[in-house]
């Protein structure tokens, strides 16, 4: 494993799942009013989650993204 790879727990892998199923149904990765407890399971999900996996992201940097 380089220097740049990070291991991620599962709890990590399933909070980015969640953060980024968010935004795909709200356009936020942490919307004020949004109370959903739909999953959404596709290749759109998965493919986002192992790109930001890859660039060593967080559920939190994503929270962070939008509060710049």
């Amino acid at each position: 494993m380089s220097q740049l790879e990070r291991s991620y727990t599962v709890s990590e892998v399933n909070a980015l799942r969640r953060t980024l199923t968010t935004f795909h149904l709200f356009g936020s990765f942490n919307p004020k009013d949004a109370v959903s407890s739909k999953e959404i399971d596709g290749p759109w999900i998965e493919e986002q989650v192992r790109t930001h996996m890859l660039a060593g992201h967080t559920a939190a940097d994503l929270y962070a993204s939008e509060s710049i």
